[in-house]
């Protein structure tokens, strides 16, 4: 049995009908906001999905096609309807050929840290998520979410998050309450801090100079986290903010409609 519902349109950076829940944006990268029935255990892609109230927060990635998609139940399913978006390209030169093509060792230790990152994201706890997000810092935005990356030349994976610079040593703030999953420095990401803001929403910060929390802390939004920096993959000091839900990276401004306020 398909039961259609009536969608939320909102604007990608206007506030949710309530402070619970992220703006809506029907499009690759956004979130859908879908009438459920919430005993009924409905998924999306196979994940259990964020419910509050009779709202599912839908993550919707990148890569998914423009059209009908549905949310399934143990009743039946739900259809929602995404737009197309085009992503502007973003190009990047770095100096360091091995961080555009890394050499065998590095690969495995990609990997291992793939797997450990992986795992964070995987998270998914009973708290539900105190929205709006606040910013992290506040400065330019010289990357944002969803461009199609190259660099030196080399096609790579979009850009999961967005980039706001700032100087080194700028402190970066938790955007809301939540716990910290982990700490590490990575290949690519360098220092990064994992925090869980429950229900599958993941906020990740990468580039960090260094930490002012550790693992299993307990924060609240305007805690802080750490400090701006250039570390791993990086042309200078800035922070890398990705918003995850379900293990799906989406637009931070969906949930933090303060960023439609930085410069660009």
């Amino acid at each position: 049995m398909i039961r259609l519902v009536l969608l939320l349109a909102l604007s990608p950076f206007s506030l949710a009908a309530t402070a619970e829940l992220p703006s809506a944006g029907h499009y690759p990268g956004g979130v859908a906001l879908v009438t459920v029935n919430p005993d009924a255990k409905p998924r999306f892609q196979g994940k259990p999905l964020w419910i509050s109230g009779t709202t599912a927060v839908v993550p919707l990635p990148l890569s998914l096609a423009a059209g009908t998609h549905q949310v399934i139940d143990a009743t039946g399913a739900v259809d929602f309807t995404i737009t197309g978006r085009s992503y502007p390209e973003q190009r990047i030169r770095l100096n360091n050929p091995k961080m555009v093509t890394p050499d065998p060792d590095h690969l495995k230790r990609i990997r291992a840290e793939s797997a450990e990152q992986k795992g964070w994201y995987l998270t998914r706890s009973a708290t539900q998520p105190r929205l709006p997000m606040a910013l992290p810092i506040k400065g330019p935005i010289t990357g944002a979410f969803g461009r199609k990356r190259f660099f030196n030349d080399q096609p790579r994976a979009p850009h999961s998050g967005v980039d706001i610079a700032a100087p080194s040593g700028t402190e970066i703030f938790s955007p809301t309450d939540g716990v910290v999953l982990g700490i590490g420095d990575y290949y690519f990401n360098g220092k990064t801090v994992f925090v869980d803001h429950g229900q599958g929403l993941i906020s990740m910060f990468c580039h960090l100079s260094d930490f002012a929390v550790s693992a299993g802390q307990t924060v609240t939004q305007g805690a802080l986290l750490g400090y701006v920096g250039a570390t791993g993959r990086a042309t200078g000091p800035h922070l890398h903010w990705s918003v995850s839900l379900s293990n799906v990276r989406v637009e931070p401004a969906l949930f933090a409609p303060q960023l439609a306020s930085l410069p660009r």
